[in-house]
């Protein structure tokens, strides 16, 4: 069973923290962790802080992703090049 872990915005973790938290579900056993987007930090960056983070605890790092994205943010341009950037950086394990 995988079971992932999120991290919302409103903890107002710094990101030593939330890489902190990554390392802590790695050791755990968790295998995604996941960010809604809000306004404030960018979400694929944190994605990719935290999938770090986890690259020496986890075989090619913990999944990660974001777990609602709104449109407006956004063009669907600027989407497919994050989400592909982040994917290559991961080795696939941006969800």
């Amino acid at each position: 069973m995988e079971i992932g872990v999120g991290l919302d915005a409103t903890l107002n973790l710094s990101l030593d923290e939330q890489a902190l938290v990554s390392q802590e579900a790695a050791k755990l056993g968790y295998t995604s962790i996941w960010t809604p987007e809000t306004t404030g930090m960018d979400s694929f960056q944190v994605c990719a802080h935290r999938w770090r983070a986890t690259c020496d605890i986890v075989d090619g790092g913990l999944a990660t992703g974001i777990a609602v994205s709104p449109v407006m943010y956004r063009t669907p341009m600027a989407f497919a090049m994050s989400g592909g950037t982040m994917s290559q950086l991961t080795g696939g394990r941006f969800i």
